[in-house]
């Protein structure tokens, strides 16, 4: 990712009230592309709100 990507994907997350730090994005998306990224953390948001919301 693009320092560019690494910030909208900082306020995309930010927006849905996940929040990043650059170097955290960096650490763990950084070989992603951003859309792919932020596929990624969506599905992994919704799959805990869902293991979350169970019983």
């Amino acid at each position: 990712m693009t320092e560019h990507d690494i910030n909208e994907f900082i306020k995309r997350m930010g927006a849905i009230g996940d929040v990043w730090e650059a170097e955290d994005v960096e650490c763990v998306y950084g070989g992603y592309r951003l859309e792919e990224a932020v596929r990624e953390r969506t599905a992994a948001i919704e799959r805990f709100q869902a293991m979350t919301s169970k019983g």
